[in-house]
């Protein structure tokens, strides 16, 4: 198991190379991506959870309790972006979704995803308010805003 997140009602999801176990208290189910990738972060923000993994990222729409169609947000990238491997889902507090390769950030803002590079590579990001905090190796800990870039 690489991540878990538990929904609004209490559902549990955790990560794994199968894909996503979902438990409701009573049943597991099994939710997969496109392509079969592990898959290696989760969040669960309102009504959508949020999942990545190798060449995939993107979030299930849950209706009614239950997860929906798959939503890609990773097939509006190019190579090599479209190749990355997603380690973390960070949420902001304005509302940005944030999905971390060691490489690149893909910031979903509720419509388009947008590709930021960092100023090297990254370890796990922490979402603080609507910050993101990265520590970058051998760099040190950057603070990065939409609005603002990395400082």
């Amino acid at each position: 198991v690489w991540d878990t997140t538990t929904d609004e009602k209490g559902v549990l999801y955790l990560a794994n190379a199968s894909g996503i176990l979902r438990y409701d208290g009573a049943t597991w189910t099994e939710l997969r991506l496109p392509g079969n990738p592990t898959v290696r972060a989760l969040a669960t923000v309102d009504d959508r959870l949020y999942a990545g993994g190798y060449g995939e990222f993107g979030y299930f729409p849950i209706s009614g309790g239950e997860p929906s169609a798959w939503v890609s947000l990773s097939n509006q990238l190019k190579s090599p972006e479209h190749e990355e491997e997603i380690w973390n889902i960070e949420v902001l507090e304005s509302g940005e979704v944030v999905f971390q390769s060691f490489g690149r950030l893909f910031v979903y803002d509720g419509k388009q995803t947008t590709t930021v590079i960092p100023p090297g590579v990254m370890m796990f990001a922490a979402a603080a308010g609507s910050n993101l905090l990265v520590p970058v190796t051998g760099r040190g800990i950057f603070s990065w805003r939409s609005n603002e870039g990395f400082r």
